[in-house]
């Protein structure tokens, strides 16, 4: 069995992959601070239940792994008969994820 090897190609590969990386990465933060924002005025409202809908919404996306989270919003869509772009369904769970985390900070 012989290894691969490593060359320019590959390299070239990874560094045009990285564009994409940092794509979703940002359309995840600003998704997620604008998420964000309405759970953190959820989490101070005068009325209760928009206080624990805001919280139930924080405990399921902190306590949930975020790769449970991705293959829900991909593969559990289709339950509804939904069939989600990958790359819309990534950006989505992301910026799901971090609206929780930036609602509770």
């Amino acid at each position: 069995m012989s290894l691969r090897d490593f060359g320019p190609n590959e390299l070239w590969f990874l560094l045009m992959a990285t564009r994409w990386t940092i794509l979703l990465a940002l359309i995840a933060f600003a998704g997620g601070g604008a998420v964000g924002l309405i759970v953190a005025a959820l989490r101070v409202a005068p009325l209760k239940p928009l206080r624990w809908l805001a919280a139930g919404y924080i405990q399921f996306f902190m306590g949930t792994p975020i790769l449970i989270q991705l293959f829900m919003a991909y593969y559990g869509s289709s339950l509804l008969g939904y069939r989600p772009d990958p790359w819309a369904a990534a950006a989505l769970t992301f910026s799901l994820n971090g609206g929780a985390f930036f609602g509770e900070i």
